[in-house]
């Protein structure tokens, strides 16, 4: 008795131990160069941008110069750039710096950071359209996701809402709304879905409460980066799934502490996901995770640097009721960037690491084979 009951335990150990093998796999099949004018400014000489990108469009938001920002736009099919001026005061007025995405190839929706209104601007940088969705400047778009996915129709849109509640009171995370709904015509911001289960009791530093969401099929799938879990809600925001789709690599996230250092290092140490992006043309969604390929804590900037070339960019591609269908890591040797990325025919296409003088912008092409 006592040998087969040793005999059952080596096989629960070899199954927990067992690596899960995938139908398919996620490998590299190609690579995109694209030449940069001499007026444009290379993307990467910023931090984190604010961009975009559509079927055909790669846009990206240069910095205020003499109350004009640019939006410099990279047409995929015709491979032309183009550069739009933004006024920051005047009759076309934006404001301030902001996040905004193309609602077609010849407008786009725009969030300045400085006031809650969502403006309409054509191709030639004019405001067609205004919508003060908020009152006061308690809540604003959540622009920490410098590359918004906006879901838009007739009657409405649905942006990232951030509500400046303190991080440190734990009612925050129960009070809090994460995604807006503002109807055109009933000039009328709807509010829906909390923060989830595994947030509450506790509380969370800005790092751990960075999202993004996609809106598809009156669905919305939500991505927190210290979440293993990604979440799909209705549009009145009832939770109707969630699931893990995750690396074990990544560690569960701690508290919040006073410390801000002290909570982006913990993000380090623990790993993290940044986005989830959806790809129409196979009708899956990746999931973008990053962490260090080693057992070392990170608790100083010194470890933090000696583990730099340790650093990894994990893609999981799952479906619409996510089931993952492949995984594959990438190495920083690979000089591959969570940063900026596109979909096209062709698969997930994420930027190369070069240098900011760089007259050009590589992008390394994944596809699911």
């Amino acid at each position: 008795m006592k040998y087969i009951y040793l005999f059952l335990v080596f096989l629960l150990f070899q199954s927990c131990n067992k690596e899960v093998k995938y139908v398919k796999n996620i490998v590299v099949t190609d690579s995109i160069k694209i030449p940069l004018r001499e007026d444009i400014i290379n993307p990467n000489s910023y931090i984190q941008p604010y961009w975009n990108y559509n079927e055909d469009l790669l846009s990206f938001l240069s910095n205020t110069v003499n109350d004009t920002i640019f939006i410099s736009t990279y047409n995929l099919k015709t491979r032309l750039w183009k550069k739009k001026p933004l006024s920051i005061e005047g009759k076309n007025q934006v404001y301030s710096e902001g996040a905004f995405s193309h609602l077609s190839n010849s407008k786009i929706i725009y969030f300045p950071n400085i006031t809650p209104r969502a403006l309409i601007i054509n191709e030639n940088g004019e405001v067609v359209n205004s919508y003060n969705y908020s009152d006061g400047y308690h809540l604003n778009y959540f622009s920490q996701n410098r590359n918004p996915n906006i879901y838009s129709n007739d009657s409405s849109f649905i942006f990232d809402l951030i509500e400046y509640n303190s991080l440190s009171n734990k009612n925050t995370y129960k009070n809090t709304d994460l995604l807006g709904i503002y109807d055109y015509k009933k000039q009328k911001l709807n509010k829906i879905i909390k923060y989830p289960d595994e947030f509450q009791n506790k509380v969370w530093s800005a790092n751990d409460i960075e999202r993004n969401s996609i809106v598809l099929n009156n669905k919305v799938y939500l991505n927190f980066t210290k979440s293993s879990k990604i979440y799909i809600y209705d549009l009145k925001g009832n939770l109707l799934k969630n699931s893990k789709v995750n690396f074990d690599k990544i560690k569960e996230a701690k508290e919040r502490v006073q410390n801000k250092t002290r909570n982006l290092l913990n993000k380090e140490n623990n790993g993290f996901y940044f986005k989830i992006i959806y790809d129409k043309w196979r009708d899956i969604f990746y999931r973008i995770a990053v962490y260090y390929d080693t057992n070392q804590e990170i608790k100083t900037m010194q470890d933090l640097m000696s583990v730099i070339k340790k650093r990894t960019i994990g893609i999981i591609a799952f479906d619409k009721e996510l089931k993952i269908i492949a995984k594959n890591k990438f190495s920083t040797n690979e000089k591959i960037s969570e940063n900026i990325y596109f979909v096209n025919e062709k698969g997930l296409n994420l930027m190369s690491y070069s240098d900011i003088e760089s007259e050009e912008l590589k992008f390394i092409t994944l596809t699911v084979k």
